[in-house]
């Protein structure tokens, strides 16, 4: 039986072990993605870059890591000068780091900033024991700097001060699928049917997401839908709570609160990516195809005031990177279109440029402060 078989086979099991006969979208975008044999994230495949399923800032060049380094000092440096600091160590830590890259950006960065190994431990917090692997073997010459890896953020001592960053993380939370009826939020189940997946309504799955909808303003149109990312709730929550004193910076694409009702939203935000290409949100080849939704940023900043997370910026990505000097970065133009030159300048155009990457990814930042 292949991968996609047995996957597909636990997923039915799930549906018809279920009084209801069916399962919410976030318990099937977990097993499929998450399922430590047969998940997505489990693969020993590709997924990253030009041979796999999508591309992350960091594989537009390597602009991007140098910029984050830059703003992590500058927030280091704030907390060295304050009367509260207690010390020189601080950690930087990345969570879902992919194959690494980014991480291999900023620590050559910060080595050119002059960061020594003596100032700064280095964390990943990486669930899949396939993506260590590869993150392992990129990193494994970062020397002098000593890198620990970490399934849980938990198992980290927290220290002094903290820079906890994520890129493309929390779109890949499994949500739950809400449909407005015309007087109230419904879920979207799954349950299968002649070998397909099929949808269907009920009452919210839990009283937790009964309570979530409540934040959500009430559409005009009848049938519209919308994610609840209560699986972003708990990672911030659980966030606060670990960290002393420090600050979080959270990439992805998402939209404000508003935005989730424009009406080519109609359907929600949720989507498959396999090959670059968009593909089903129910694909019939579970674990072969990417799951996503877009990151609702207004419910990160409440929820993150909830937990004391004071919001210090919330910026797209182009105004985040122009304000932490990217074009400082552009090198002079070059004759060659073919020339590393030529390049870096493209990479720089794309990540800032609306109609790519610099409308599309949104930069928030939040700080967790111990009096």
């Amino acid at each position: 039986m292949s991968t996609v078989e047995c996957l597909k086979k636990e997923i039915v099991t799930l549906i018809r072990e279920h009084p209801n006969q069916h399962i919410s979208y976030q318990q099937f975008m977990n097993t499929s993605l998450y399922h430590p044999k047969w998940g997505y994230y489990s693969h020993n495949r590709i997924k990253l870059g030009k041979k796999g399923d999508f591309y992350t800032n960091a594989h537009v060049g390597d602009v991007y890591g140098t910029v984050l380094a830059k703003a992590f000092v500058s927030e280091v440096e704030k907390w060295k000068s304050s009367q509260v600091s207690k010390g020189s160590v601080w950690q930087l830590v990345e969570m879902g780091s992919g194959d690494g890259r980014l991480m291999e950006q900023m620590i050559r960065a910060l080595a050119g900033f002059g960061v020594s190994s003596d100032e700064m431990e280095i964390y990943l917090v990486e669930t899949s024991s396939m993506h260590r692997k590869i993150q392992q073997e990129r990193l494994q010459s970062m020397s002098p700097y000593s890198i620990q890896w970490c399934e849980k953020v938990e198992e980290i001592q927290p220290g002094d001060y903290t820079i906890l960053t994520s890129n493309e993380l929390v779109d890949a939370f499994p949500i739950h699928l809400l449909e407005w009826d015309g007087t109230r939020w419904l879920e979207v189940y799954i349950r299968e049917g002649d070998g397909r997946w099929l949808e269907e309504l009920g009452d919210c799955s839990s009283e937790e997401l009964s309570q979530a909808i409540q934040e959500l303003p009430t559409p005009s149109k009848v049938g519209q839908r919308v994610e609840m990312n209560l699986y972003a709730k708990k990672w911030l929550q659980t966030l606060s709570t670990w960290m002393n004193t420090g600050v979080i910076f959270t990439i992805d694409y998402g939209v404000s609160m508003d935005e989730l009702y424009v009406d080519f939203r109609y359907q929600g935000t949720i989507r498959g990516f396999c090959e670059h290409q968009i593909v089903s949100h129910l694909p019939d080849r579970v674990g072969e195809v990417d799951l996503t939704a877009h990151v609702n940023f207004d419910l990160l900043k409440q929820w993150g005031e909830t937990y004391e997370l004071e919001t210090i910026s919330h910026q797209l990505q182009s105004e985040f990177l122009l304000e932490q000097g990217i074009l400082e970065l552009m090198p002079s133009p070059s004759p060659d279109p073919f020339s590393s030159t030529e390049k870096a300048r493209r990479a720089i155009q794309q990540l800032v440029h609306p109609q790519w990457m610099g409308e599309a990814f949104q930069v928030l930042v939040q700080t967790k402060c111990t009096l």
